[in-house]
């Protein structure tokens, strides 16, 4: 049986043997006969193209295009390819395998963008530690692209660690091994964050306001005032004087405007202070203190009613000589004084009440120095179950002064109805440079130079005959109280008032 052959199956011509191998533009949609797999070559757009059955469609063979070497490939269009900007370095030299993108000669395993812009490249380096940075790369030592430009980095080390360091402008390039750059730290393990650098935390994004929050970043104990290597840990950006700072173990510190004012201690609290950081007393929990030679008080004040100011209100403190203060005043006008530091003194001790005036202490030795006066005024007591001399109490006296006392004696002894003996005498005496006493009493019968002169006399009717009248006696810088029994079981008390004169005396 005959086979029909078509009419371009002729040797010698330059047509397809199938008339569907080759088509021009959408004539390949006009073929009649088409099968799963059909090649058609488009000579419109050089493009070969082949039919699939199940969706009744050409699709597209050939991807065709240009680019350069060692740059990886993009889509140009749906059809096409070219180069792209990520450059990937082949062969034998340092850089082999690294990858660039916008740059032919990557510095590290990626850098991203060229040192010829103007802002420097970032790039992973892959070394002793992985590093995320900023114009810095890793050569046979560390480098950067622009001396000129800061760098920056993140290290993640085999240990686990996090580091950040940071390199400013015009300074040595960052050390990828060294912490020389190390800024901030995480530790794995500890589960420690480490600050190297002060750090500002402020809400204003072009620059920190007198009230942001400064930490500073120490390694040993803090100070009171800010200096370039010390002051507060913690502080206020342009008021760096004044925050909470650390000046020993087991101790806080609060400073303003660079003097401590407050020092929370193990074993208390110290309120105020100086430039030299003020002790505590450890046996006290609350301790006041102004500083050398400033005086320190407690006050309270009852506003309006009271005043405000620095002498009203009720005060207890210490002088700046170190004596004791007690004060009440309302609007300065004083009510009760105890120990002030001007020209007078009160003291209390036990049952002696003593004023001072003309002096600034409470001592015999700077009253005479100073050519004070003082008043004492007083009760002494004693009982002894025995008969003879009874020595009530005795007060002292300084060198080289004049004194006089006014003394009232009781005595009493026991029996049915109790005997007692109530007598009052003045004495006077001079006081020598040794402490000698020398009496100035009057010497005419019945007065003894020692005894003193007898203001009045009170007896009972019974035993009073048992009592003396009382007197003094005197010793070196010291006037003693004496009362005499002659049965047992005396008792005596003597209330007295001595006026001590240092500006006159031998």
């Amino acid at each position: 049986m005959p086979i029909n052959i078509a009419d371009q199956f002729k040797v010698n011509v330059s047509l397809p043997v199938d008339s569907r191998i080759v088509a021009s533009g959408s004539n390949k949609d006009l073929i009649q006969f088409k099968y799963d797999g059909l090649r058609v070559f488009d000579t419109s757009n050089r493009t070969t193209y082949i039919w699939n059955a199940i969706t009744s469609t050409f699709s597209v063979v050939d991807i065709n295009g240009s680019g350069q070497t060692n740059y990886m490939a993009r889509w140009s269009s749906s059809t096409g390819l070219t180069s792209s900007g990520i450059y990937y370095a082949v062969g034998s030299n340092i850089n082999k395998g690294n990858v660039g993108i916008n740059t032919p000669s990557p510095q590290a395993i990626l850098q991203i963008d060229s040192d010829t812009g103007t802002s420097q490249p970032f790039v992973i380096h892959k070394g002793a530690s992985t590093l995320l940075a900023y114009n810095f790369h890793s050569s046979s030592g560390d480098s950067y692209f622009n001396i000129s430009v800061g760098s920056g980095a993140i290290r993640f080390s085999d240990s686990g660690h996090i580091d950040f360091l940071i390199r400013s402008a015009n300074t040595p390039a960052i050390n990828s091994t060294t912490n020389a750059n190390l800024a901030f730290q995480i530790q794995s393990g500890t589960g420690w964050a480490y600050l190297f650098k002060n750090l500002i935390l402020s809400g204003n994004t072009t620059a920190p306001n007198n009230s942001s929050l400064f930490l500073r970043s120490q390694n040993i104990y803090s100070s009171a005032a800010s200096s370039p290597s010390n002051g507060p840990d913690i502080a206020w950006y342009n008021d760096d004087n004044t925050g909470i700072f650390h000046p020993a173990k087991y101790q806080i510190g609060i400073s303003l405007g660079g003097y401590q004012r407050f020092k929370f201690h193990e074993q208390g609290l110290l309120i105020g202070g100086n430039a030299a950081g003020s002790p505590i007393n450890p046996s006290n929990k609350l301790q006041i203190d102004n500083g050398t030679g400033v005086a320190s008080n407690l006050q309270f004040t009852a506003g309006v009613t009271t005043g405000t100011g620095g002498s009203n209100g009720f005060l207890i403190g210490i002088s700046s000589l170190g004596y004791p203060t007690f004060q009440s005043r309302f609007g300065n006008n004083p009510f009760s004084f105890g120990f002030s530091n001007g020209n007078y003194f009160h003291k209390i001790d036990r049952n002696t009440f003593t004023i001072y005036s003309s002096s600034n202490g409470e001592s015999l030795s700077t009253v005479t120095s100073t050519g004070g006066y003082r008043t004492v005024y007083g009760t002494k007591s004693n009982f002894n179950p025995g008969s003879g001399s009874l020595e009530v109490g005795s007060i002292s006296v300084p060198n080289s002064c004049y004194f006089s006392i006014e003394a009232t004696f009781t005595a009493a002894v026991p029996g049915a109805f109790k005997g007692f003996k109530t007598n009052k005498i003045i004495a006077s005496y001079t006081v020598d440079s040794s402490g000698n006493i020398t009496s100035q009493n009057s010497t005419d019968a019945p007065f003894t130079s020692t005894s003193g002169i007898s203001l009045a006399m009170l007896r009972s009717t019974s035993g009073s005959g048992n009592i003396s009248s009382g007197y003094f006696i005197t010793t070196t810088n010291t006037l003693k109280f004496v009362q005499s029994f002659t049965i047992a079981s005396g008792h005596s008390t003597v209330a007295f008032t001595a006026v001590i004169n240092t500006g006159v005396g031998t």
